[in-house]
């Protein structure tokens, strides 16, 4: 016999869900903030979301749960630490659902709450190599270094391998996040980076849009900037 308290519970959240998706696909950022501010099991109901079948709706729900998170972070701080550890623990096969989405989530909220990016910027990089979450990983550690260049010190070494990636979104983000970091590009790989006419997917913060970017335009916009 169903337990009507659970089936009621289970119900709003489905009901929540679809209002959360609504919102992403209409990219309605008021109005998930003001949900936000008065609600805090948002953050359920987004992680949720990195689920779904849209990506395009995975990588909002991942915005999405950093700006949420930088309001909840302001009254309780400890229920980001928790949903920080959630998001790791479905990067795990023993969670039972794995979240391919997880690192991209992890970055934003990283991104949002930067006094915490010293406690979990290393556990981020420690999937840096770990299938499926390469992408990821790397999208993740772009966007926290493109607001807090030097938040975290990661061995740019590590980093300098993905240029050699066979997958140029690998490649690409690496190039954006060591530029990020003040650091140069490598110059014995720099020509060939030069020459890499690839392009990638990168998803642009700002418009909360997909994009298509050449990895060696990247590297000569690099080389324009002071």
């Amino acid at each position: 016999m169903t337990d009507p308290e659970f089936t009621q519970i289970d119900s709003r959240l489905r009901r929540d869900r679809a209002e959360a998706r609504e919102m992403l696909e209409s990219d309605d950022v008021e109005s998930l903030t003001a949900w936000a501010e008065r609600d805090p099991k948002l953050l359920r109901v987004l992680v949720s979301l990195l689920y779904d079948r849209d990506e395009l709706v995975c990588f909002r729900a991942a915005d999405a749960l950093g700006r949420a998170s930088a309001i909840v972070a302001r009254r309780k701080l400890s229920r980001i630490r928790n949903l920080l550890r959630r998001l790791f623990w479905t990067m795990n096969d023993e969670s039972g659902s794995i979240c391919w989405y997880a690192p991209e989530a992890i970055g934003e909220i990283l991104a949002n709450v930067p006094v915490l990016i010293s406690e979990y910027s290393k556990m981020l990089f420690s999937f840096l190599k770990e299938e499926p979450f390469e992408k990821g990983v790397h999208r993740a550690l772009h966007r926290i270094a493109g607001l807090h260049p030097g938040s975290f010190a990661l061995p740019v070494s590590a980093l300098s391998k993905s240029l050699d990636d066979p997958d140029p979104s690998i490649r690409g983000h690496a190039i954006l996040t060591i530029a990020s970091m003040g650091y140069e590009i490598p110059s014995d790989g720099l020509d060939r980076l030069r020459r890499d006419d690839s392009p990638f997917r990168h998803f642009n913060s700002e418009k909360r849009e997909f994009e298509t970017r050449i990895i060696s335009e990247v590297v000569r916009e690099i080389a324009k900037s002071p």
